[in-house]
């Protein structure tokens, strides 16, 4: 272990710092309080050793002050002549662990440090279950929030990212707009090219797609099956009729066959909603409002997009 030792008397920890020594143990020493928490800023320590009466700063404020700033729990030995039960209490509640009497005696310094170096080790696999516990909760937290197959935003995330969107819009005055993005006659290409082609074309429009959305206030995520979806935040239409245009072009240069298409080709058909949304409004109806621009897109003829009116 590594060990801060810390003791006004250089006699006191010459004799404990030869005593740890020979039990193999790495010691840096302190001679006052306020050097000890100096170091304990700058070292990393396994078990601190502590001298209960120095001048300056005693034993147990130094004690108090190195609790206040640590971000483990490090063990603390008290050093003291006199060990009597209040003694022992007040050095606990100051945040101590353990006490020792001086002179330190070898055997009993042997056996408290075989004790401690157990609660080391645990205190490190509790360390690094509590990382593995971290990394596998990040982990979890981005699987619930994106897609699988193509790692964009699922609907989970695009609903609470709309509500956030709509409510801010709502509390600023702003526009949002909303695109709903389906590829044209997937069923067919999934029918005629197979489902393992079929999850290969869901992955091509979604990459040619986030090259488009680089905005880090807009999303893109997908909605479900052969769909897509495109929040823009504090966007007109005439900035989102830009991203749609884009967002056609994109995959049209793909040039993916589709030989049930009638174009030949891949295409996408895509719904635009902008509004300037009242209290009232919910993020369903904005869905619902794409949903029949897209709907009158593929009416149109697809390979298009469109836009919703009221009427």
């Amino acid at each position: 272990m590594r060990i801060l030792l810390v003791d006004d008397n250089p006699i006191d920890i010459m004799i404990t710092q030869a005593e740890l020594e020979n039990l193999d143990q790495e010691v840096i020493s302190a001679s006052s309080g306020e050097q000890a928490i100096i170091i304990f800023n700058k070292e990393t320590v396994d078990l601190i050793i502590m001298d209960e009466m120095m001048p300056g700063l005693s034993g147990r404020e130094t004690v108090s002050e190195i609790r206040k700033i640590q971000t483990g729990w490090v063990p603390i030995i008290f050093l003291s002549a006199t060990i009597k039960p209040d003694i022992i209490l007040a050095g606990i509640e100051a945040g101590g662990d353990d006490y020792l009497g001086k002179p330190v005696s070898s055997i009993t310094l042997h056996a408290k440090l075989i004790a401690l170096s157990r609660f080391a080790q645990m205190r490190q696999e509790l360390i690094r279950i509590n990382e593995e516990m971290q990394e596998k909760n990040k982990l979890l937290n981005q699987l619930a929030d994106h897609d699988g197959l193509t790692g964009l935003y699922n609907r989970r995330f695009l609903d609470k990212f709309l509500t956030m969107t709509l409510n801010k819009a709502k509390r600023d005055n702003e526009n949002i707009s909303l695109i709903m993005i389906d590829i044209d006659w997937f069923k067919l290409y999934n029918d005629s090219y197979g489902h393992i082609e079929g999850d290969k074309c869901i992955i091509a429009v979604a990459k040619a797609m986030q090259d488009i959305i680089q905005r880090e206030t807009d999303c893109l995520g997908r909605y479900g099956g052969e769909e897509f979806c495109v929040i823009l935040q504090n966007t007109d239409t005439i900035g989102s009729m830009n991203v749609v245009t884009k967002l056609l072009e994109c995959i049209r240069t793909l040039k993916i066959e589709h030989n049930k298409s009638e174009f030949n080709f891949l295409s996408i058909s895509l719904g635009l909603v902008c509004i300037k949304p009242s209290l009232k409004d919910k993020i369903e109806d904005v869905y619902v409002k794409a949903d029949k621009a897209l709907y009158q897109a593929k009416q149109n003829g697809r390979n298009t997009f469109n836009i919703y009116h009221k009427d």
